[in-house]
């Protein structure tokens, strides 16, 4: 064998190599990004599920707090929260921030706002599986149940009712063991 054939041996394999070399590398590139963008997708799909339970906490402490004090911004963070929520009204940039927790102190925020839309429109569009989807509707469906208790409590301590306001009937809903039992029932399914 001549020392230019093994030079050419040598050089296609080194050429060989590279390619290849090149190839895997591009393939652990290509799918280090993948990972990063389900990364990415888990994260925001969390957020959004862990938007549902901390709604359902920040309606339940507008209406037990408007229950017992009869402050009627408590109702209208109540209902902004709702708002929010059922998409009729735009939703606060970072609404993952504790943006409520400013406006019930008092505190304006000034956080910009993103497109109104329903939060389980952004959970189908954030590509959440038909079995995540079912669960998460199943607990919305019981938080909007336990607003229907809220309602009644918060309708019994403005006087809505007819009856005249009566704080201490909005609280016992409030603080009763079935408005807890829909509270818990909330959470269940996405346990």
């Amino acid at each position: 064998m001549s020392i230019q054939r093994l030079f050419t041996i040598i050089f296609s394999a080194i050429i060989i190599s590279a390619i290849t070399l090149s190839l895997v590398v591009m393939a652990m590139i290509k799918n280090q990004q993948s990972l990063s963008e389900s990364e990415e997708n888990r994260y925001r799909s969390y957020l959004l599920a862990d938007e549902l339970r901390q709604g359902s906490d920040d309606l339940s402490r507008m209406a037990r707090t408007f229950a017992v004090t009869g402050e009627s911004r408590y109702a209208q963070l109540y209902k902004q929260i709702l708002s929010i929520r059922n998409g009729q009204e735009h939703r606060p940039a970072n609404y993952n921030f504790p943006y409520i927790d400013f406006l019930a102190a008092g505190q304006q925020v000034d956080a910009g706002f993103d497109p109104a839309m329903p939060l389980f429109e952004l959970m189908r569009q954030q590509g959440m599986s038909q079995a995540e989807l079912t669960k998460l509707k199943e607990a919305e469906q019981a938080s909007n149940e336990l607003a229907r208790i809220e309602s009644d409590a918060m309708d019994t301590a403005s006087g809505a009712k007819g009856t005249g306001p009566d704080l201490n009937a909005s609280t016992r809903l409030v603080y009763s063991p079935r408005y807890d039992a829909e509270k818990a029932r909330i959470m269940a399914p996405v346990k």
